[in-house]
């Protein structure tokens, strides 16, 4: 290669370099720096320019890029918040998103089982204080021992203190059966009591209700809409032979729903009136 051939690589090669040269001194000079995200919402997720962090408040981010953020907040009850801000090297970069709050009481006239709030369900005993609550709309449901349930929905204003009763319809059921000394099961669980049996504040609504004898060889039962107010149930059974049994004076005063058999014995078949009843407790 002759020197005028040799000289053009060369200044090929320099010029090459010095056009890099920049984009490589930029990314060297990059300047990052420390990030901390507080709220007065605890274990709020944090999102950082629409994505998630999987963190949450309060947290510290390290080495990140100075510039623009967008941080967005999104408590456990759904509630967001958002804010642009813009960090810097060399300083101490701090961000407090702090929502609006106000909080809500809920009570009952009978024991819950559970509290749904905004689709979160919350084990609590009534009255419970839900405090520091964001401001916003929420959802309330909630479930007493025998699944019947009440719902709730309300706006809540900053600096609001809201009382919410959620009571029940009460009613009492009476339950008799020619099957003496019977135990008493309602919605699958286990009154505790035997026919003749007087269960009291009962919420309104739908009920399986079956007695067992005792020694667990005869079932007999009802679905029933309780009503408010005094209901009366009369479950009782006569054995045609040994292989059938048919109700008799199957009696609800107050009530009505449909009635279905079960024994250990092979039930009598469905031309017989008495349908397959569903799988019961023994």
């Amino acid at each position: 290669m002759n020197v005028t051939g040799f000289t053009g690589v060369m200044m090929a090669i320099v010029w090459v370099w010095l056009a890099i040269l920049p984009a490589e001194a930029q990314n060297a000079d990059t300047l990052t720096t420390n990030l901390v995200i507080t709220s007065n919402i605890k274990h709020a997720a944090i999102y950082i320019n629409g994505d998630s962090t999987g963190k949450h408040t309060p947290t510290i981010f390290k080495n990140l890029p100075e510039g623009k953020y967008t941080i967005e907040l999104v408590e456990k009850y759904g509630k967001k918040l958002e804010k642009v801000i813009q960090i810097y090297a060399g300083q101490d970069n701090e961000v407090q998103l702090d929502f609006y709050v106000g909080q809500f009481t809920i009570d009952s006239n009978l024991p819950l089982d559970s509290i749904v709030v905004n689709g979160n369900r919350v084990e609590a005993v009534v009255p419970v204080t839900f405090d520091h609550m964001p401001a916003g709309d929420y959802s309330v449901q909630v479930y007493e021992s025998y699944g019947n349930s009440l719902s709730q929905k309300f706006f809540l204003s900053p600096g609001d203190s809201l009382f919410l009763p959620l009571n029940f319809s009460l009613g009492d059921l009476e339950v008799k059966s020619n099957l003496k000394h019977a135990a008493v099961w309602l919605n699958g669980k286990l009154t505790g009591q035997t026919v003749p049996a007087l269960l009291t504040d009962l919420a309104e609504g739908i009920y399986d209700v079956m007695v067992v004898s005792a020694d667990g060889k005869y079932k007999i039962g009802q679905t029933i809409k309780l009503k408010q107010g005094s209901n009366t149930l009369n479950l009782a059974f006569e054995q045609k032979n040994k292989w059938h049994y048919y109700l008799y004076g199957a009696v609800a005063a107050g009530v009505g729903g449909t009635v279905y058999l079960l024994t250990r014995k092979e039930q009598a078949p469905e031309k017989e009136g008495i349908p397959n009843p569903p799988d019961f407790p023994r």
